[in-house]
């Protein structure tokens, strides 16, 4: 029976080394304002503010003229005046 190889991680041990460069002790990683409460906290940050990015910029592409400056009148409209 051949054990399943382990995919390479993302992370590397230098990334990891400067995560860890403050613990001393177990509270360090998972107490009340451990690394692991931070490290997630950034993670979700990140994500959606990609998330975001991603939506305004698609927004842009499919809907342009719904996209104005905050406070600017919607574009003008010829006026046709009857005879």
């Amino acid at each position: 029976m051949t054990m399943a190889t382990k995919p390479p991680s993302p992370f590397s041990d230098e990334l990891l080394d400067q995560i860890l460069a403050g613990y001393t002790k177990p509270e360090d990683l998972t107490g009340k304002d451990g690394i692991l409460k931070q490290l997630t906290a950034r993670l979700v940050e990140r994500a959606l503010q990609t998330e975001m990015t991603d939506h305004f910029r698609r927004s842009r592409v499919l809907c342009p003229r719904r996209i104005r400056a905050a406070g600017s009148s919607p574009a003008p409209r010829p006026v046709i005046l009857s005879p």
